[in-house]
């Protein structure tokens, strides 16, 4: 008789595993959306989760995880299990497609896409296969304690441990991460519109120039050769743990900024103490084709989409790309200035 209890591990296997735990558990459930959305997540609502979720021509989901806030905005999770061949197919682009699609059908106001894999093939992602975020198999297995959950949480903690080793015995072989794309002209990139990315330091195993170095050249750059835009210093910011960079012109009141989300791919002109209807009456008529307004939480944005760097090598190697989202964020600080009657910031062009 063989050791273990299990014959071997399907993907679906591991579905059904973590379908069970987010429609069954309310302690998964605040543990895992403490991890998507942070500690200060107000959608604790649960509204239901589906297996295999057919989106019209763009095809299926795996699981669909939903809850939604105190105000009745709905959240949706969608998440990619990659168990079998995971480099193979994935399609992250995909999901963000039916993410976007979901919002403007009105199915959910916001969503995040989140792969769950074993934990080695994080580090081997092509930028075409990043997703929002990451739950991986191993912290599934630290979940499932057996001193919280007995019995019970023994057995789901082996087949997890059963899934991981599989992985790495060589059965789904990890094909070589191709080279990264090499981006010279702005046209040569690719967006992919999603929240906030949440991928932690143990994910990130070959990340080489810390992001804090990262966004200090990106100031010394800023402040260079846009000077106007006056970059706040990334020391001071209150986005700890986040590739964002933050620009306040004289020109602006303290409650609006001009933010860079780096690796989620948006510029945005945000406004904190400023409704959406205020934000459409003032501005919706002098938008470009590429803007768009957007609630955010806690802010109300006008989102300019601009290339995703996610896990940069160094500065200098993104600098053509940054100079290209920098260009974008003159335009909203120009049209915040047009529109309040402020001086406008470049007569020149």
């Amino acid at each position: 008789m063989r050791e273990s209890s299990f014959y071997a591990i399907s993907e679906r296997d591991m579905d059904m595993l973590l379908l069970e735990e987010i429609s069954s558990s309310d302690a998964f459930r605040a543990w895992f959306l403490n991890k998507l959305f942070g500690a200060d997540c107000k959608a604790t609502t649960f509204l239901g989760a589906w297996h295999k979720l057919s989106y019209e021509a763009l095809g299926t989901v795996d699981i669909v995880f939903s809850v939604a806030d105190d105000a009745g905005r709905k959240y949706s999770v969608l998440i990619e299990n990659k168990l079998d061949q995971p480099n193979k197919a994935l399609q992250a682009e995909r999901y963000f497609e039916i993410g976007e699609k979901g919002t403007e059908n009105g199915d959910w106001n916001d969503y995040i896409t989140c792969l769950f894999a074993p934990k080695k093939y994080f580090s081997n992602l092509h930028s075409s296969e990043y997703f929002a975020s990451y739950l991986s198999y191993e912290e599934m297995y630290d979940w499932f304690d057996g001193s919280r959950l007995g019995v019970r949480g023994n057995y789901k903690r082996r087949l997890v441990k059963e899934a991981i080793e599989q992985s790495s015995r060589g059965e789904y072989r990890v094909p070589p991460t191709p080279e990264r794309q090499k981006f010279n002209l702005p046209e040569g990139y690719k967006v992919f519109p999603a929240g906030a990315l949440n991928v932690s330091d143990g994910y990130q195993v070959v990340e080489t120039v810390p992001v804090s170095s990262f966004l200090k050249d990106y100031k010394l750059f800023s402040d260079q050769y846009f000077p106007k835009l006056k970059m706040q210093d990334p020391k001071t910011l209150a986005y700890p743990g986040l590739d964002w960079a933050l620009f306040r012109p004289v020109e602006f009141p303290r409650e609006v900024n001009v933010i860079h989300k780096i690796p989620q791919g948006f510029m945005d002109l945000s406004f904190t103490l400023t409704t959406m209807d205020r934000v459409q009456e003032l501005f919706g008529p002098l938008l470009g084709s590429d803007m768009s307004i957007r609630e955010t939480g806690k802010a109300c944005v006008i989102r300019m989409n601009v290339p995703a760097i996610v896990r940069p090598e160094s500065f200098e190697k993104e600098k053509d790309l940054i100079a290209f989202s920098m260009q974008k964020a003159k335009r909203l600080h120009a049209l915040y200035c047009y529109v309040m009657g402020r001086p406008f910031p470049y007569p020149n062009g």
